[in-house]
């Protein structure tokens, strides 16, 4: 199955063109707002938050669609910086060991916070008091 724009075709099986999902954002957004694409497949919302100048954050379990998502996000003109986390089970462990200090074990409450607090400057939502 392909879209109807093949140029942006990347073979990717639930892949949405990318100028519908920037309808889909003018109608429902300011130019200021946050677009939260959990599920990221493809990166069509990343790519269309992108180029009406929204804020987004893009998550995913699939390495593929991880992939497949910052190497559009590279290739779209005037793309501003980004970072990539990888956070899966795998990696948030150990990123939480060396970032908060639990090191294999359990965090502490402390540390808790902090990596929550985090996460919440991410989105720019309010901050757990530490």
């Amino acid at each position: 199955m392909q879209p109807a724009n093949k140029q942006e075709w990347v073979h990717y099986e639930t892949q949405k063109p990318v100028d519908l999902i920037e309808r889909v954002i003018q109608l429902s957004t300011k130019p200021s707002d946050l677009v939260l694409d959990a599920f990221v497949g493809s990166g069509s919302t990343a790519v269309a938050a992108e180029r009406l100048g929204r804020r987004w954050i893009a998550g995913d379990l699939g390495r593929f669609s991880i992939h497949t998502t910052r190497k559009r996000l590279l290739e779209t003109e005037g793309c501003r910086p980004f970072d990539l986390l990888n956070l899966g089970k795998y990696e948030r462990q150990y990123w939480q060991g060396v970032t908060f200090g639990a090191q294999g074990k359990p965090l502490t409450q402390q540390a808790l916070y902090e990596y929550l607090d985090f996460i919440l400057s991410c989105t720019a939502a309010n901050h757990f008091p530490v």
